[in-house]
């Protein structure tokens, strides 16, 4: 696929994902007074953003001439993406599953960590738990203690 195609289909992705969002966020029941807006508009208008910026970006990208060097899309780090996209299913669905979320999202970022690491010696490794151990905390302390917000 050329570069151009793969935008076409990467936008017609995400105008049926800003759909859904939208279909979705008509379910939430929520009234406020008259010309009020609150958190129950709020995902409405991130779909809407969603969809008006990706037909803005279709548009762009119809009246970009194509280059005539532009060969099949390559894309670098293949292996690597492929590593990110199947830790991210697992951890959704592991999360989803057994709603551990500390300890899922501390191996899930620890994973990434490794995984986009150049150097992978026992110190760098240590350095890695610890900066994910460090998230965690911070989550934590965010989303716990402060709002009081269980993810679990």
């Amino acid at each position: 696929m050329t570069q151009k195609n793969v935008a076409y289909l990467v936008l017609g992705i995400l105008i049926l994902v800003g759909v859904g969002y939208l279909y979705q966020a008509s379910l939430i029941v929520g009234r406020l007074p008259e010309g009020s807006l609150g958190p129950v508009q709020f995902p409405a208008a991130l779909g809407i953003v969603l969809i008006g910026l990706c037909v803005i970006e279709l548009l762009r990208e119809a009246r970009r001439t194509p280059d005539p060097d532009e060969s099949l899309l390559q894309v670098p780090n293949a292996g690597k993406l492929a590593i990110t996209i199947g830790l991210t299913g697992a951890y959704f669905y592991l999360w989803a599953e057994f709603g551990l979320f500390y300890p899922l999202t501390f191996a899930f970022f620890l994973g990434l960590l490794v995984t986009y690491g150049r150097d992978r010696s026992l110190p760098r490794l240590a350095l890695m738990v610890a900066v994910a151990a460090g998230f965690i905390v911070f989550l934590y302390l965010v989303f716990q203690l402060l709002f009081g917000i269980r993810l679990s």
